[in-house]
């Protein structure tokens, strides 16, 4: 059971897992609540994306979402919309919460790693928990803006700490998901 699949993460990772795994869960408790589909910008856009991606069409020149990568909105959001038959606009909410949540908790333990004495960690945690402004722009956008403070991190901790090739690699493909979202 659940003891069981606990028991797996090694000892030094079990405070990080739960660490994460709550604040996610309240972040998106927090961002469900607040959030508002008439203020994200293009969101009328989006939600028909997201129906075509589904059927394998992606945006092409002349499309108003052209401009866009954002396949880190598209297709993540088909996928849940496909494996939980949500509709799209429930689908993109889902996206625009989850992986701002998600990067809000590493980038608190990151914070937390490369400055344990200091309270700055609990700042950011807080700013990402109770801050539900990401859906105040346009998707790529809003990701964009959460995902960015978690890639400064990662290159902090690459330059404070004997940078090694899983670390740069992370900062590498990390690069990479940003690209791709805008």
């Amino acid at each position: 059971g659940m003891k069981r699949q606990i028991g797996r993460i090694p000892e030094a990772w079990r405070p990080a897992a739960v660490f994460i795994v709550s604040f996610v869960l309240i972040a998106l408790v927090q961002w469900f609540a607040v959030w508002d589909d008439t203020r994200l910008i293009d969101g009328h856009l989006w939600v028909p994306a997201i129906e075509k991606a589904m059927g394998g069409e992606f945006p092409v020149p002349g499309d108003l979402l052209y401009g866009y990568p954002g396949t880190t909105v598209l297709f993540p959001a088909a996928a849940f919309e496909h494996a939980f038959g949500m509709g799209t606009s429930i689908a993109l909410r889902a996206v625009m919460t989850l992986l701002p949540a998600i990067a809000g908790a590493f980038v608190a333990m990151l914070a937390y790693i490369l400055r344990p004495r200091t309270l700055w960690w609990v700042f950011a945690a807080w700013l990402y928990a109770f801050q539900a402004q990401f859906n105040l722009a346009t998707p790529p956008s809003g990701l964009l803006v959460a995902f960015l403070p978690l890639l400064i991190l990662l290159v902090l901790y690459a330059v404070e700490r004997k940078p090694s090739v899983p670390v740069l690699s992370l900062v590498g493909a990390f690069g990479g998901v940003m690209l791709a979202t805008r």
